[in-house]
């Protein structure tokens, strides 16, 4: 090891259970610029136990450097579909398509935590093709990139449920990808 540091860091959870079912654990770093970084490979440490390598580039970092802690096995993340809610309609030349899901977060740590636990709804750049946001359950809605983030406490061994529903209106001629 060349140089070691302690650094204080911010800790919060994140997931997004469209990609993957775990939470993992994220460190962000404030006061990083003290430290005269240099770009290479870092071993993380937390709390004693060697955690993984992370890559550091401090050039393309601004002022928050962050460091993912790997994966948390005690909190879990599910992302179903809710039959009950999706359906297909067919008004006169178009079909819409309406898709809902259930995004479950269970904690089985002995402690309340803070996670943000990103979704993403289609955005459409064809004039014909229209996405609705239909239900978010209080998240917050980028209509740009069409993510919706959610920021949730869970308390110990307890669970937080949010739906996400939208509807996908297009030409019933036309056959849309992904869908």
């Amino acid at each position: 090891a060349l140089q070691e540091f302690s650094v204080p860091a911010k800790y919060e959870y994140y997931a997004a259970p469209k990609l993957d079912n775990n939470a993992f654990l994220v460190a962000r770093l404030t006061d990083w610029t003290n430290y005269n970084l240099l770009p290479g490979q870092a071993n993380i440490y937390f709390e004693n136990s060697y955690v993984g390598q992370s890559s550091i580039n401090p050039a393309t970092t601004k002022d928050t450097l962050t460091l993912s802690l790997g994966r948390d096995q005690n909190i879990s993340v599910s992302r179903d579909v809710l039959k009950d809610f999706s359906e297909d309609k067919f008004l006169s030349s178009n079909v819409e398509r309406t898709f809902a899901f259930d995004i479950k977060i269970k904690n089985n740590k002995k402690a309340a935590v803070k996670i943000i636990v990103e979704d993403q709804i289609p955005i459409s750049k064809n004039e014909d093709i229209v996405v609705k946001l239909i239900d978010s359950s209080g998240a917050v809605y980028d209509q740009q990139s069409g993510k919706l983030k959610w920021m949730v406490e869970v308390e110990a061994g307890k669970s937080i449920s949010k739906k996400m529903i939208y509807s996908v209106k297009y030409p019933g001629d036309k056959q849309i990808q992904g869908l």
